[in-house]
C-alpha cells in the first residue's frame, strides 16, 4: 500500500523537485490514516490531499534558498570621512582562533624566506676579477 502511495505521490510531485526523504515522509504522514487494504481511490484522495503540503514544503525550500544573506548592521555616520576606529580593530569571537593562526603562520614564513635568503647568500660563487677592459679593447680593435 505505501508502494502505491508513494508512486501515486511522487507522480503528482515530480515537478516540485521534493527528494525522497521528503516524500517518504509525506508517504509516512499520509499512510498513517488508511489501512493495508485501502482501495485505489481511497489512496489517490490521501494522495491529493497531501499535494498542497508538499507545494507548501517546496515553496518553503525555495523562500529558504533564495533568501539573500543578511547583511552586516553597521552604524553608518552622516559623515563619510568619519571613522568609529575601536570597532573595526576588533574581530569577531569565533575568528581569533584562525586570526592567532594567521599571525603564526605569517611569522614562521617570514623566518624561513629569511634563512633561504641567507643561505642563498652562502652559496653563491665569488666573483671572477675581469681583465681590464681597455686592454681587451685594445686587443680587439687592432687593425691587423
Amino acid at each position: 500500500m505505501k508502494k502505491k502511495f508513494r508512486k501515486l505521490l511522487s507522480e503528482k510531485c515530480k515537478d516540485m523537485g521534493l527528494t525522497d526523504k521528503a516524500l517518504d515522509d509525506l508517504v509516512e504522514i499520509g499512510a498513517e490514516g488508511l489501512a493495508d487494504d485501502a482501495s485505489d481511490e481511497d489512496i489517490a484522495a490521501k494522495v491529493d490531499s497531501l499535494v498542497p503540503y508538499a507545494k507548501a514544503m517546496q515553496g518553503e525550500i525555495t523562500r529558504k534558498t533564495q533568501r539573500p544573506k543578511p547583511q552586516s548592521k553597521k552604524p553608518q555616520s552622516n559623515d563619510e570621512g568619519e571613522d568609529e576606529g575601536g570597532n573595526e580593530d576588533e574581530a569577531p569571537e569565533w575568528f581569533k582562533p584562525f586570526q592567532k593562526k594567521l599571525t603564526d603562520l605569517e611569522t614562521e614564513n617570514a623566518a624561513l624566506k629569511a634563512e633561504k635568503e641567507e643561505a642563498d647568500m652562502r652559496e653563491l660563487p665569488p666573483v671572477p676579477r675581469l681583465p681590464d677592459e681597455a686592454r681587451l679593447i685594445r686587443r680587439r680593435c687592432r687593425p691587423r
